[in-house]
Parts: C-alpha cells; structure tokens; sequence
C-alpha cells in the first residue's frame, strides 16, 4: 500500500492489507488491521495514513474488466463461425 492523503477511518476501518510496509521502520504490515484510516506499526507506534482509493473503485474496474472479456469473446466467436463458414464453402 501506498501512502498518500488521508481518508475517513470509518470506510477503511477493519481491513488487513496484505503488502504494507511502515514507512518509519520498514516493518511489515501485513494482517495488521486499519483503525482510524492508518495502520499503526506495532515495532515504532508510527501511524501510516493510507492512500486507498476512494470505495467501489475495485468494483467499477472489475465490471469494466469483465465488459472487455465479454466483447473479446464474441469477437472470437464471431472470426471462429467466419473460419467454419470459409471452410464449409471451401468442402
């Protein structure tokens, strides 16, 4: 996780990153739970404020990921009846 602004403890509260490190000691963060939107280093006290994206970020990338996976199928669907259709005229 990246540091950067500040954002409202109350989203982010209760969440576990998995690949945070403190920027004061370099200690692994991992599994140490958000409270007050920081992680706070058990080894120095140091409070790392978070810079997460805003909320439902994830889930509007992940809906345009899924919208790019479905238009790459129908387009190989479409060019694979194309190639079925060349080859039954072609018999």
């Amino acid at each position: 996780m990246a540091a950067g602004r500040g954002v409202s403890g109350s989203v982010y509260d209760g969440l576990t990153p998995r690949h945070a490190v403190c920027e004061a000691c370099g200690q692994h963060l991992g599994g140490t739970e958000v409270k007050g939107g920081a992680l706070v280093c058990p080894e120095c006290g140091h409070a790392n404020v978070m810079g997460l994206p805003p909320p439902g970020t994830h889930a509007a990338r992940l809906r345009r990921v899924r919208a790019r996976r479905t238009v790459v199928r129908v387009l190989m669907i479409g060019v694979l009846a194309a190639g079925l259709v060349a080859v039954a005229l072609l018999m």
